[in-house]
């Protein structure tokens, strides 16, 4: 059941899929597409240049870019430099990202000549940033690189291409919904389990797919499925810059997408927009996941029955690198449920005093399993707190059903 031949270091993984399809898109947006092998090549150059520009192992550069081709290229470059991704919500205030780049202690960021000004008076703030790359040709501060020019250039170092599996890849930062934004260190391990836990087994992603992904590339949801699992797999994903109804309405009519993944609202206004039509129908498309928020029974009913696609509701939390549990799309489902714990992952649902409940009372959910953060970065104390035992305490609250059905 676990796919564990789909858990590889990305460089592994970037020669593979060179190598077995070379001309295969692999990712694409409203303006620009590149195939594995452009991919490989391309990553190669961009991580000779991080080297080049005091870049060492280990150490961190953020992502501030809108959902585009270049935010998954410069992903993929700086793993290739041996380095520590640090996405940002490109819609971030100017106060969260500087809290974000000192937290991190970032070295570079890749962004746009938009934010490239902003990005230069942060330096202030954030004495270890160095480099900015901009991935495009707005007026922004004379010391930045050029994304473009990058790829031109051959640079004089080679990409690290370490072989790790278990070193911090990703920090990513909540939501700060419960006080200051925590960033969680996560590993390709964990990332890369989830997929073979998952995405692959359960959802069947594969390089038969072509994926359409409206998820903003920064959150841990997308950042596991449409962006490292498309590699994992050797699948296609078009990435949308922005969720918009008409426009993913427009696309999944073509007939190209056979893989949809989205969050509840999503869903509600696929349904809103497409109710009335007679006989719509989106060809090809085989399933759509959501996660992200509570799926309401309702809502996936009316979805399924009106365009006939099955939609399967899961659960996950950027401190277990995404997915909890998932609905799978043969056997018994509980529509209002968000599914069973993924195959190698240990749940429990506590009291308390930390001892189990019984079925359909409720408790706290607490997981342990390869997909479980290392910690929290720079926060030992609330690390503790939450990692107990290797198992990690959610705060969520839930119940299962004698079948072991979970429900948030």
């Amino acid at each position: 059941m676990l796919r564990t031949d789909l858990i590889a270091p990305v460089p592994d993984l970037l020669h593979r899929h060179a190598a077995a399809h070379g001309g295969k898109c692999a990712y694409r947006d409203a303006h620009t597409s590149v195939s594995y092998a452009a991919l490989l090549e391309r990553t190669g150059r961009l991580a000779g240049h991080l080297a080049d520009n005091g870049i060492a192992a280990n150490d961190t550069v953020a992502i501030l870019l809108p959902n585009s081709v270049p935010w998954v290229e410069s992903c993929f470059a700086i793993a290739r430099a041996g380095a520590i991704s640090v996405p940002i919500s490109y819609d971030s205030t100017e106060t969260e990202i500087a809290y974000r780049l000192a937290d991190a202690n970032c070295k570079a960021v890749f962004t746009t000549a938009e934010r490239g000004d902003l990005l230069a008076r942060l330096q202030a703030s954030a004495p270890n940033l160095k480099t900015l790359i901009v991935t495009d040709r707005g007026g922004c501060a004379a010391t930045t690189l050029r994304y473009a020019d990058l790829l031109k250039a051959s640079p004089n170092s080679s990409p690290r291409d370490s072989a790790s599996l278990h070193d911090i890849a990703f920090i990513l930062y909540t939501s700060g919904t419960t006080g200051r934004a925590k960033g969680v260190a996560l590993t390709v391990h964990g990332m890369l389990w989830v997929n073979a836990a998952c995405w692959a087994p359960i959802a069947g992603l594969s390089e038969r797919d072509t994926v359409l992904s409206p998820l903003p590339l920064f959150h841990s949801y997308a950042l596991n499925l449409s962006v490292l699992s498309i590699l994992a797999t050797g699948a296609t994903c078009h990435i949308m810059e922005k969720f918009s109804t008409a426009e993913a309405v427009r696309l999944l009519k073509t007939g190209e997408f056979t893989f949809f993944p989205g969050v509840p609202t999503m869903f509600h206004y696929l349904l809103q927009a497409t109710r009335g039509e007679a006989n719509l129908k989106f060809p090809n498309l085989r399933l759509c996941v959501s996660a992200g928020a509570i799926m309401p029974a309702t809502l996936n009913r009316e979805f399924e029955d009106q365009l006939g696609v099955k939609l399967l509701d899961g659960y996950g939390i950027t401190e277990t690198s995404t997915m909890v549990t998932m609905n799978w799309p043969t056997g018994g489902r509980v529509l209002g449920s968000c599914g069973i714990p993924l195959p190698g992952l240990a749940v429990r649902i506590v009291d308390p005093a930390g001892h189990d409940v019984a079925p359909n009372q409720e408790g706290e959910l607490i997981v342990r399993g390869p997909n479980v953060m290392p910690g929290y970065h720079n926060k030992p104390e609330e690390t503790r707190n939450a990692l107990r035992e290797d198992w990690y305490h959610t705060g969520d609250l839930a119940r299962s059903d004698d079948d072991g059905f979970l429900t948030i």
